[in-house]
């Protein structure tokens, strides 16, 4: 019979509101050189965090996680920022890619390898740096977790490190940061229609100009609108069918926010007549 082993972390506290004692935790660090990585929909609470462990005499740098799963570069981009701030603690908030981002900073910020060597199973050597999980979603389990995935763009691949080292060195589970999924739902809503917006003044300033915001369109009418739509929907079926992009300097993200502005400019359009 194979044996089991069980890797957690050394402290695991949940409960509604543990949040506090979390930050009470961090302040009690020998060292309160923190980083905090988290994902967008929590700024407003690390905000109060980074409040509470500055006046714990800590110091204090955030970074936030962009939407998705993390890549590579990205990743490179984050440990450079981490680095560049030499935490003695990092701090990971969020969903499981912010938590995923954290533990890979967290394993290299003091280690000369590379992560695109440490792809696989026990070959990340050590880590440096003290870490601290704090999920905000139910399902990944991150923070208790020996794995981080990293999506490899050159492969079109999403690839692990596993190890002991990734495991946490603690993990605050506060039911009250996960949020109802109605209002998930709705803070999507508003962020994906406030980019969609600033996308829009960008790309139209290009494209059209101040006296006639549809002049790109005037050839082919709704006709052409409906048809850059189609292109966006036909990307979304291929991502559907294959969960990746070949184009990859496209996100998901980007091609919905297109499909927000075709539709807005389309009914624009008719509403003109």
């Amino acid at each position: 019979m194979r044996s089991i082993t069980f890797l957690q972390p050394s402290r695991l506290t949940f409960g509604a509101g543990c949040l506090t004692e979390a930050t009470a935790y961090l302040a009690a660090l020998p060292s309160r050189r923190i980083h905090i990585v988290h994902s967008s929909s929590l700024t407003a609470v690390v905000e109060r965090i980074r409040h509470d462990l500055l006046t714990a005499d800590c110091t204090v740098t955030t970074h936030r996680a962009p939407a998705g799963e993390p890549t590579i570069t990205v990743f490179n981009a984050a440990l450079d920022h981490a680095s560049a701030v030499a935490p003695s603690c990092i701090v990971g908030i969020g969903g499981g890619s912010a938590l995923d981002l954290a533990k890979l900073l967290a394993a290299f910020v003091r280690n000369d390898q590379r992560v695109e060597d440490t792809f696989g199973i026990g070959l990340l050597s050590s880590r440096n740096c003290h870490l601290v999980c704090i999920p905000s979603t139910s399902g990944t389990g991150s923070e208790v977790s020996p794995n981080a995935i990293l999506l490899d763009e050159a492969a079109q691949l999403k690839k692990g490190v596993i190890s002991p080292h990734l495991v946490p060195d603690a993990a605050f589970i506060d039911p009250t940061l996960t949020p109802e999924p109605r209002t998930l739902l709705y803070d999507q809503h508003r962020a994906l229609c406030s980019a969609a917006l600033e996308l829009m003044l960008v790309k139209n300033a290009d494209y059209a100009s101040s006296a006639d915001p549809f002049r790109n369109f005037r050839m082919f009418g709704g006709l052409g609108v409906l048809v850059r739509a189609s292109d966006k929907l036909a990307r979304l079926r291929t991502f559907e069918e294959r969960e990746t992009f070949s184009v990859t300097d496209e996100s998901l993200r980007d091609t919905i926010l297109d499909l927000i502005n075709y539709a807005v400019i389309y009914y624009a359009m008719k509403k003109e007549k």
